[in-house]
C-alpha cells in the first residue's frame, strides 16, 4: 500500500503501472539535487529498472518516487514540482 504517496516497494510500483485507470495519475521523481519532476504514469521515462536502482537498491538515498491521482495533489505536496516536458506537454495538446 502506498502511504503518504511514497512508492517504496516494487509491488506498489508494478500495481500503479498496471492500473487500467492510471492514465490521468502522476509519478513524481525526486533526486538529491532537489529536482522534482511529475510524469504521467504512462510516460516512457518511467522505468522499472530506474525505480529498482533508486528506491530498492539505494533505499531512496538518491531520491524517491511518489504517486498522485492528480497533478494538483503533487503541486500541493511539492510546490516546486515541474511537469515532464515529454509526456505532460504532449497530453495538453490533445
Amino acid at each position: 500500500m502506498v502511504e503518504d504517496n511514497e512508492i517504496s516497494t516494487s509491488q506498489d510500483f508494478d500495481n500503479i503501472l498496471r492500473d487500467p485507470y492510471k492514465g490521468d495519475s502522476y509519478i513524481v521523481i525526486t533526486n538529491t539535487s532537489g529536482k522534482k519532476i511529475a510524469h504521467l504514469v504512462t510516460c516512457k521515462s518511467i522505468k522499472r529498472s530506474d525505480f529498482i536502482d533508486k528506491m530498492i537498491a539505494s533505499k531512496g538515498k538518491y531520491g524517491k518516487y511518489y504517486w498522485f491521482k492528480k497533478y494538483d495533489e503533487a503541486k500541493s505536496k511539492f510546490n516546486d514540482v515541474r511537469e515532464c516536458k515529454n509526456c505532460c506537454e504532449l497530453s495538453k495538446r490533445y
